[in-house]
């Protein structure tokens, strides 16, 4: 099994929309779920926030989810989502996805992992 990643910026706290809202006369939070909202400013920026979600960020905690889910979902080629709770560090699964996107990744990697996959999971099927 493969597994790629990507570290993205993460929404702010509730806390800091509800401010955001409030300060311009916005009330309740509506937004459309395939439109970003705005994204933290301290991440991923470059320097040390950058360096402090990496360092937050438990590779093998996640992959360790992924062989997870190979075995109970019996998926082939699929991604999932992680949230990385500020503070406590504990990392929660918040979507699942059976076809992901390989956007991330180059398409010199991206393509022969897709291929390989299906060509195992094809192979396995045979016997």
């Amino acid at each position: 099994m493969k597994v790629f990643y990507a570290v993205k910026r993460s929404v702010p706290n509730a806390d800091i929309l509800t401010k955001m809202a409030i300060e311009n006369g916005i009330s309740p939070i509506i937004f459309n779920s395939l439109k970003s909202l705005p994204t933290s400013t301290d991440s991923l920026q470059g320097g040390e926030s950058s360096r402090a979600t990496l360092d937050h960020f438990d590779i093998d905690l996640v992959t360790d989810a992924a062989h997870w889910l190979t075995r109970k979902l019996h998926l082939t080629v699929f991604g999932f989502d992680v949230v990385v709770q500020e503070g406590s560090n504990d990392h929660v699964i918040v979507d699942v996805n059976y076809l992901p996107s390989f956007k991330e990744l180059p398409d010199d990697i991206a393509i022969p992992a897709f291929w390989d996959a299906v060509r195992k999971k094809f192979e396995s099927m045979k016997v």
